[in-house]
Protein backbone atom coordinates (compact mmCIF):
# COMPACT_ATOMS: atom_id res chain seq x y z
CA UNK A 1 0.00 0.00 0.00
CA UNK A 2 1.40 3.37 -0.99
CA UNK A 3 -0.03 6.82 -0.39
CA UNK A 4 1.28 10.35 -0.31
CA UNK A 5 0.63 13.01 2.29
CA UNK A 6 -0.30 16.48 1.04
CA UNK A 7 2.29 19.21 0.61
CA UNK A 8 5.86 19.35 1.89
CA UNK A 9 4.99 17.30 4.92
CA UNK A 10 7.15 16.13 7.79
CA UNK A 11 8.55 12.92 6.35
CA UNK A 12 9.65 14.45 3.05
CA UNK A 13 11.38 17.34 4.79
CA UNK A 14 13.21 15.17 7.29
CA UNK A 15 14.35 12.63 4.72
CA UNK A 16 15.87 15.53 2.79
CA UNK A 17 17.43 16.77 6.04
CA UNK A 18 19.06 13.39 6.47
CA UNK A 19 20.67 13.73 3.07
CA UNK A 20 21.43 17.41 2.90
CA UNK A 21 23.41 17.34 6.11
CA UNK A 22 26.20 15.79 4.03
CA UNK A 23 26.54 18.92 1.92
CA UNK A 24 26.08 21.44 4.72
CA UNK A 25 29.55 21.47 6.10
CA UNK A 26 31.65 20.34 3.16
CA UNK A 27 33.33 23.74 3.19
CA UNK A 28 34.56 23.03 6.68
CA UNK A 29 36.94 20.41 5.32
CA UNK A 30 38.76 23.18 3.50
CA UNK A 31 39.71 24.80 6.77
CA UNK A 32 42.71 23.88 8.85
CA UNK A 33 41.40 21.03 10.95
CA UNK A 34 44.81 20.46 12.43
CA UNK A 35 44.71 23.66 14.48
CA UNK A 36 44.49 23.20 18.21
CA UNK A 37 40.97 23.66 19.57
CA UNK A 38 40.70 26.69 21.80
CA UNK A 39 39.86 26.40 25.47
CA UNK A 40 36.64 28.30 24.87
CA UNK A 41 35.54 25.93 22.14
CA UNK A 42 36.38 22.93 24.31
CA UNK A 43 34.12 24.37 26.99
CA UNK A 44 31.32 24.97 24.47
CA UNK A 45 31.66 21.45 23.09
CA UNK A 46 31.62 20.00 26.59
CA UNK A 47 28.55 22.03 27.48
CA UNK A 48 26.66 20.87 24.39
CA UNK A 49 27.62 17.22 24.86
CA UNK A 50 26.53 17.36 28.49
CA UNK A 51 23.16 18.79 27.45
CA UNK A 52 22.75 16.15 24.74
CA UNK A 53 23.74 13.36 27.13
CA UNK A 54 21.27 14.63 29.72
CA UNK A 55 18.49 14.39 27.13
CA UNK A 56 19.62 10.97 25.89
CA UNK A 57 19.56 9.64 29.44
CA UNK A 58 15.83 10.31 29.62
CA UNK A 59 13.97 7.12 28.74
CA UNK A 60 10.44 8.48 28.40
CA UNK A 61 9.54 12.05 27.45
CA UNK A 62 7.13 14.04 25.26
CA UNK A 63 8.25 16.36 22.49
CA UNK A 64 6.79 18.64 19.84
CA UNK A 65 7.85 19.20 16.22
CA UNK A 66 7.09 22.43 14.39
CA UNK A 67 7.49 22.45 10.60
CA UNK A 68 5.93 25.02 8.28
CA UNK A 69 2.45 25.61 9.76
CA UNK A 70 2.15 22.07 11.11
CA UNK A 71 2.51 20.88 14.70
CA UNK A 72 3.29 17.28 15.61
CA UNK A 73 3.18 15.86 19.13
CA UNK A 74 5.43 12.95 19.95
CA UNK A 75 6.58 10.59 22.67
CA UNK A 76 10.01 8.98 22.95
CA UNK A 77 10.25 5.72 24.91
CA UNK A 78 13.75 4.31 24.77
CA UNK A 79 14.47 3.56 21.11
CA UNK A 80 10.77 3.56 20.25
CA UNK A 81 8.65 6.61 19.51
CA UNK A 82 5.32 7.87 18.20
CA UNK A 83 4.31 11.07 16.37
CA UNK A 84 0.80 12.45 15.87
CA UNK A 85 -0.22 15.48 13.79
CA UNK A 86 -2.44 18.03 15.51
CA UNK A 87 -3.19 20.52 12.74
CA UNK A 88 -6.07 18.74 11.01
CA UNK A 89 -9.53 18.84 12.65
CA UNK A 90 -10.46 15.82 10.51
CA UNK A 91 -9.17 12.73 12.28
CA UNK A 92 -9.26 10.80 9.00
CA UNK A 93 -6.58 13.16 7.68
CA UNK A 94 -4.44 13.05 10.82
CA UNK A 95 -0.95 11.60 10.48
CA UNK A 96 0.12 9.01 13.02
CA UNK A 97 3.52 7.32 12.99
CA UNK A 98 4.59 4.65 15.48
CA UNK A 99 8.04 3.09 15.63
CA UNK A 100 8.33 -0.10 17.66
CA UNK A 101 11.42 -2.25 17.39
CA UNK A 102 12.44 -2.47 13.73
CA UNK A 103 8.98 -1.63 12.37
CA UNK A 104 7.34 1.72 11.63
CA UNK A 105 3.59 2.02 11.03
CA UNK A 106 2.46 5.15 9.22
CA UNK A 107 -1.28 5.92 9.23
CA UNK A 108 -2.96 8.66 7.22
CA UNK A 109 -6.44 8.97 5.71
CA UNK A 110 -7.55 5.72 7.29
CA UNK A 111 -4.76 3.79 5.58
CA UNK A 112 -1.78 2.21 7.30
CA UNK A 113 1.56 1.34 5.74
CA UNK A 114 4.18 -0.83 7.38
CA UNK A 115 7.73 0.39 6.84
CA UNK A 116 11.18 -0.75 7.85
CA UNK A 117 13.20 1.03 10.50
CA UNK A 118 15.06 4.08 9.04
CA UNK A 119 12.93 4.04 5.88
CA UNK A 120 11.62 7.49 6.82
CA UNK A 121 15.01 8.94 7.64
CA UNK A 122 15.47 10.83 10.91
CA UNK A 123 12.26 11.63 12.77
CA UNK A 124 12.77 11.16 16.48
CA UNK A 125 14.78 13.68 18.52
CA UNK A 126 16.96 10.85 19.82
CA UNK A 127 18.06 9.97 16.27
CA UNK A 128 19.06 13.57 15.59
CA UNK A 129 20.92 13.89 18.89
CA UNK A 130 22.87 10.69 18.28
CA UNK A 131 23.79 11.88 14.79
CA UNK A 132 24.98 15.26 16.04
CA UNK A 133 26.89 13.74 18.96
CA UNK A 134 28.81 11.40 16.66
CA UNK A 135 29.55 14.08 14.07
CA UNK A 136 30.45 17.30 15.91
CA UNK A 137 33.38 19.13 14.36
CA UNK A 138 33.04 22.53 16.04
CA UNK A 139 30.66 24.39 18.34
CA UNK A 140 29.91 28.12 18.25
CA UNK A 141 27.90 30.27 20.69
CA UNK A 142 24.60 31.84 19.58
CA UNK A 143 24.52 35.25 21.21
CA UNK A 144 22.53 35.82 24.39
CA UNK A 145 19.97 33.03 23.90
CA UNK A 146 21.93 30.30 25.67
CA UNK A 147 22.27 28.75 22.25
CA UNK A 148 24.96 26.66 20.61
CA UNK A 149 25.49 26.00 16.91
CA UNK A 150 26.92 22.60 16.03
CA UNK A 151 29.15 22.33 12.96
CA UNK A 152 29.27 18.71 11.88
CA UNK A 153 31.78 16.54 10.05
CA UNK A 154 30.33 15.81 6.60
CA UNK A 155 32.35 12.59 6.36
CA UNK A 156 31.03 11.22 9.65
CA UNK A 157 27.48 12.22 8.77
CA UNK A 158 27.71 10.40 5.46
CA UNK A 159 29.14 7.29 7.12
CA UNK A 160 26.50 7.28 9.86
CA UNK A 161 23.54 7.89 7.55
CA UNK A 162 24.80 5.28 5.12
CA UNK A 163 25.04 2.77 7.97
CA UNK A 164 21.57 3.66 9.27
CA UNK A 165 19.68 3.92 5.99
CA UNK A 166 21.58 1.54 3.73
CA UNK A 167 22.30 1.49 0.03
CA UNK A 168 18.96 3.10 -0.85
CA UNK A 169 20.11 6.33 0.82
CA UNK A 170 23.49 6.35 -0.90
CA UNK A 171 21.92 6.03 -4.35
CA UNK A 172 18.57 7.70 -3.70
CA UNK A 173 16.88 11.04 -4.20
CA UNK A 174 17.67 12.28 -0.69
CA UNK A 175 21.39 12.02 -1.29
CA UNK A 176 21.06 13.82 -4.63
CA UNK A 177 19.01 16.57 -2.99
CA UNK A 178 21.77 17.02 -0.42
CA UNK A 179 23.86 18.91 -2.96
CA UNK A 180 21.30 21.70 -3.08
CA UNK A 181 21.04 22.50 0.64
CA UNK A 182 23.01 23.49 3.72
CA UNK A 183 21.80 22.49 7.18
CA UNK A 184 22.49 24.06 10.57
CA UNK A 185 21.70 22.49 13.96
CA UNK A 186 21.00 25.13 16.62
CA UNK A 187 20.68 23.98 20.24
CA UNK A 188 19.19 25.93 23.13
CA UNK A 189 20.10 24.91 26.67
CA UNK A 190 17.78 25.22 29.65
CA UNK A 191 19.80 27.43 32.03
CA UNK A 192 18.04 26.04 35.10
CA UNK A 193 18.33 22.33 34.28
CA UNK A 194 21.42 22.33 32.07
CA UNK A 195 19.67 20.06 29.58
CA UNK A 196 18.18 20.87 26.20
CA UNK A 197 15.14 23.09 25.92
CA UNK A 198 14.85 22.74 22.13
CA UNK A 199 16.84 22.46 18.94
CA UNK A 200 16.24 23.89 15.49
CA UNK A 201 17.25 22.52 12.11
CA UNK A 202 17.70 25.19 9.44
CA UNK A 203 17.50 23.97 5.84
CA UNK A 204 19.10 26.59 3.59
CA UNK A 205 18.85 26.14 -0.20
CA UNK A 206 21.89 27.10 -2.24
CA UNK A 207 19.56 28.85 -4.70
CA UNK A 208 18.64 32.40 -3.66
CA UNK A 209 15.24 31.99 -5.33
CA UNK A 210 14.16 29.34 -2.82
CA UNK A 211 13.08 29.96 0.76
CA UNK A 212 14.78 28.48 3.80
CA UNK A 213 12.91 25.90 5.88
CA UNK A 214 13.03 25.52 9.64
CA UNK A 215 12.14 22.50 11.75
CA UNK A 216 12.05 22.89 15.51
CA UNK A 217 12.01 20.18 18.17
CA UNK A 218 10.84 21.23 21.63
CA UNK A 219 11.06 19.14 24.76
CA UNK A 220 7.81 19.47 26.70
Amino acid sequence: MNFRMPGLILMTVLIIVSGCARQDFSASTQEKQGEETSVKEKMLRSRLLQAIDAQLEREDYPFSIYVDQALFKGQQKGDNWSIQSTSSPDQDKAIHIVKKGKVIRLTWGGQTEKLKDRQLGLLSPKDHLLLVKSSILRVHPLGKENGLKAVLSSEKIGDQLGQWMGEAFKQGVANQASRKFRVHYLFYVDPAQGGLDRFTIQIIPSSKTESAETIEYRFD
